[in-house]
């Protein structure tokens, strides 16, 4: 951080000279004819500047800069030094944020990109980072350049500059012995810590190629984010060891750290993700490149799945909260999620359950997984008002064809555990019920077999409505839902929705309760709770429900995986 803070200011050194002596031209190039095509990361934000001002004026902005920081800090346990130090940072960050040089570097668009690691170069993880990071800035329009110069002239660092054929590189001696190096090209400024990888940059642009337009996968998803505010490339080839790198560098000496599996990496070439922003309507789009060949057989097979229309938002409630529906539900990743691994014996040290139900059932949990097909769907409920404890109501529908097996096996679950239960006829469709939690009328865990599907949910009434077909409303009806469908309702793989805004009403509900229960048992624990709440927890939801309704859905094209959201924005006064 003491490097960055140093950094800062003699980087707008450089760019206050560059813009006092040297004349706009005005050609504009792109900042990707000095990116080569091994960019391991390339992100690249246009009009940062109103973007930010944008966010600053939203409820969410506000709320982050009326946070009471100090009461908050004090209440986690910070001290008053650690206090002070993070105000001290903020205030530095604000300050060099106004700088009309960094206002002006900011102002049309700016590029980061990360070339990749060499395997025999030591050193620390985040200096190798920043050593390994070029900076691409079209500045905006200098309006205040005597302010400029005057702030200029009080800056004492040692400058020196160089000539690299038909390019100048200016200079700054940092501390430990680190240099930053800046080179104009255009109407573009690029500098980098490691003056190698900017005379690289150069000799790419005198080259006359692409630069990072030669990368295949770059140049053939490019041009679908036409016109979006930001733009993020991933080249996955070499990034698993670059992630597991940062993980082993930062993780303690005695953390259990999983890393990534660069087998499984393997099947992903690239991916590109960009951000547009029209009226109320946030609307974002990630491209992931695939190579098929590589994954596994049961993983290639999900990957071939058509898109399809989802039908079964059509049965569930109309004031649901949550919806996820989608045909490439895999059991197996649940397992591998939660740390476990599955043989073909069945059985897994790290997740002993999967032994017991094995010895329990007769089946393997490759032969339990393949019992369900690839067709799920889970939905969310808010609080009922007559429930003591306030907590969701939730359902979830996994599609099976053998559903003889899949009762005969929870049978024998039943039998051996000995669990009470209640078996009830509806519809054709068993229901089977147990436990009811006290103080919670509403909830009553439940499972049903009907002639499709297997659901769980946390109460009977959802699942009674769920298989109704008299069922008068449904999510298809909620009027939140009604305005997304004609972009969600498109032959996908997967289609969420999520109303936001109500689920943060839910959150502080249920924060709010917590706080109550840890009144009656410890004052002093209680007090603590209700500034955190108070001061930050809810003042953060109220900020974020501005995200009112978010929808979002995925889908195959060819080789390519994309997905798609769209967010409603409620900017309204809080």
């Amino acid at each position: 951080m003491k490097q960055a803070i140093v950094v800062v200011p003699l980087f707008l050194l450089l760019l206050t000279i560059l813009y006092l002596f040297i004349p706009v031209s005005p050609e504009k190039i792109s900042h990707e004819s000095l990116i080569s095509p091994d960019a391991q990361v390339v992100l690249t934000q246009y009009d940062l500047k109103d973007r930010v001002a944008e966010f600053s004026s939203s409820p969410l902005g506000h709320a982050i800069a009326d946070l009471r920081y100090d009461i908050v800090g004090k209440e986690l346990g910070m001290t008053d030094e650690e206090i002070n130090h993070f105000q001290q940072l903020k205030q530095e960050i604000i300050n060099t944020y106004q700088n009309p040089l960094v206002q002006m570097l900011i102002g049309r668009e700016i590029s980061v990109a990360l070339f990749p690691f060499a395997e025999e170069e030591p050193g620390e993880f985040v200096r190798q980072l920043s050593d390994h990071l070029l900076l691409v800035s079209r500045p905006g329009q200098n309006r205040r350049m005597m302010d400029v110069a005057t702030w200029a002239i009080s800056s004492d660092e040692r400058i020196t500059t160089v000539h690299y054929g038909v390019h100048a590189i200016t200079r700054f001696e940092l501390e430990d012995n680190r240099r930053l190096s800046v080179a104009r090209v255009r109407d573009l400024v690029v500098m980098s810590l490691n003056e190698q990888i900017l005379r690289n940059s150069l000799d790419l642009y005198d080259s006359d190629q692409q630069g990072l337009r030669e990368n295949e996968e770059y140049r053939s998803k490019i041009d679908q984010f036409d016109g979006a505010s930001f733009v993020g490339y991933l080249n996955f080839d070499g990034l698993p060891d670059l992630i597991n790198s940062a993980i082993l560098n930062t993780a303690s000496a005695d953390a259990q750290v999983r890393l990534l599996d660069n087998k499984q990496m393997e099947a992903y070439s690239s991916a590109i993700f960009g951000a547009w922003r029209e009226e109320d309507t946030i609307m974002d789009k990630a491209v992931i490149g695939m190579r098929p060949e590589l994954l596994d057989d049961h993983s290639r097979s999900v990957f071939s799945i058509q898109g399809a229309l989802p039908q079964s938002h059509t049965r569930i409630a109309p004031d649901t909260i949550v919806y996820h529906w989608s045909n490439q539900f895999n059991p197996e990743t649940l397992i591998t999620m939660i740390g476990g691994e599955t043989s073909g014996s069945g059985t897994s040290s790290e997740l002993p359950l999967l032994g017991d139900l094995a010895q329990i059932t007769g089946l393997t949990p490759p032969q339990l997984f393949n019992l369900f097909d690839n067709e799920l769907t889970v939905a969310v409920r808010g609080i009922n008002e007559n429930q003591l404890v306030p907590l969701p109501r939730f359902m979830l529908s996994v599609k099976s064809g053998e559903m003889e097996t899949l009762k005969e096996a929870v049978n024998k679950l039943i039998d051996h555990y000995s669990i009470p239960v209640r078996r009830k006829t509806i519809e054709k469709a068993e229901i089977i019920s147990w436990g009811g939690i006290i103080g919670i009328s509403s909830v009553l865990p439940t499972l049903s077999f009907t002639d499709e599907s297997v659901i769980i949910s946390s109460s009977r009434e959802q699942i009674r409505k769920y298989i109704d077909p008299q069922r008068l409303q449904s999510l298809a009806d909620n009027p939140s839902f009604k305005k997304m469908s004609a972009t969600l309702l498109k032959p996908s793989n997967s289609i969420t929705f999520f109303d936001f805004a109500r689920t943060a009403e839910m959150l502080q509900e249920m924060v709010s309760w917590g706080g109550t229960m840890l009144a009656l048992k410890d004052r002093e624990l209680a007090r603590k709770s209700k500034v955190l709440i108070d001061d930050l927890i809810n003042p953060l939801l109220e900020g974020l429900a501005m995200y009112s309704i978010i929808g979002s859905r995925k889908y195959h094209d060819g080789n390519t995986i994309v997905l798609e959201s769209f967010t409603r924005l409620d900017n309204g006064t809080q």
